[in-house]
């Protein structure tokens, strides 16, 4: 499903917003796009994507957000708590000044990342590839290298993140992190 909504000044009674279902089949996107604002027309701005959002997801997702500055300030105190025993031993997550990080993920960048991965597992430790590089999947292939998005990939470790994270659980994580990429 793909909403878009064309700018216009408050009370002009332009503005649109329209939910559809592309197919998900190379250059439906772009079809998509020319019959909304064929070229040369007047651009238009498509400003959100949601993709496969089920009812009940939907119901879930409003209650949280009436907690969303409770569950933020528990997601960033756990995050500052990675940030803090894990400084120094693997790269961690970062933001611009005045950029908050939305912490979907707490992903930090390790070498070896699946010898890692495999390590944390063994030790009951959840932890998953922290991001993908969309070239490498079958319908993404031929579009040519893209050596930042490998490196990433190759790299990138979600660790577990959820807003009732202990510190005694942060401390576990961390150790074992640390005892698997500096050899100890």
């Amino acid at each position: 499903m793909v909403a878009f909504r064309e700018t216009a000044r408050f009370g002009e009674q332009r503005e649109a917003l329209y939910a559809v279902t592309v197919p998900e089949e190379r250059g439906s996107f772009r079809r998509f796009c020319e019959l909304i604002g064929p070229p040369g027309s007047a651009p238009r701005q498509v400003t959100e994507f949601n993709y496969r959002i089920s009812e009940i997801g939907a119901a879930l997702g409003v209650p949280q957000l009436r907690r969303f500055d409770e569950l933020y300030e528990a997601y960033s105190r756990i995050a500052s708590g990675y940030s803090t025993r894990l400084a120094g031993i693997v790269t961690t997550p970062s933001t611009d000044p005045g950029d908050r990080h939305g912490w979907q993920a707490y992903v930090v960048q390790v070498d070896d990342r699946d010898r890692v991965m495999a390590g944390l597992r063994a030790q009951g430790i959840q932890c998953q590839i922290g991001t993908y590089a969309l070239h490498r999947l079958g319908a993404h292939r031929d579009q040519g290298p893209f050596p930042g998005a490998d490196a990433a990939f190759e790299r990138a470790l979600a660790l577990p993140l959820h807003g009732r994270l202990r510190e005694d659980e942060l401390d576990r994580v961390a150790g074992a992190l640390d005892k698997l990429v500096s050899h100890h």
